[in-house]
């Protein structure tokens, strides 16, 4: 895994979510799947970092999170795609259901967060997060894809 600094993250963010829009549209999907990868895993750990798993799944729903296990396994983030999956798995969470939260909890903090034990996901993920230093490795999986850099 290769030393990094702040500013080397900073760049590869704006490069990737200044590329292409949201999952569901067509820009997304005239990406290159290096891209769409790092587009989904990075907005996953803001959302994580930011406010936890409860949050991306009340603020992004079925439309990123069927496609979160995927990208991280591509980027080889094989445990965080592990733990993901499994937690969905433990508590019978359905893209169908994700997409019933908003209206089921329109203030998300009000039950929503303790609907499923997503502290316990959150904990193991951030974890993994400073054990396996996740910047450095979406840094790792660009440094082998050029084109995520390349104009269109």
């Amino acid at each position: 895994m290769q030393k990094y600094r702040y500013e080397e993250y900073e760049a590869l963010y704006f490069a990737v979510i200044e590329r292409c829009g949201e999952p569901d549209t067509p820009d997304f999907l005239t990406q290159p799947q290096s891209v769409q990868s790092l587009f989904v895993a990075m907005m996953f750990d803001m959302e994580i970092q930011n406010g936890g798993l409860a949050q991306f799944f009340w603020n992004d729903g079925s439309v990123y999170a069927k496609l979160v296990p995927e990208a991280l396994r591509e980027i080889g983030m094989d445990d965080v795609a592990a733990l993901y999956g499994q937690f969905v798995q433990e508590n019978n969470i359905t893209l169908e259901e994700m997409d019933t939260y908003r209206e089921r909890f329109p203030m998300m903090g009000e039950g929503f967060y303790e609907y499923h034990p997503f502290d316990e996901f959150d904990e193991a993920y951030i974890k993994i997060w400073k054990e396996t230093n996740i910047n450095a490795r979406f840094l790792d999986y660009a440094a082998k894809h050029p084109e995520i850099y390349e104009a269109e």
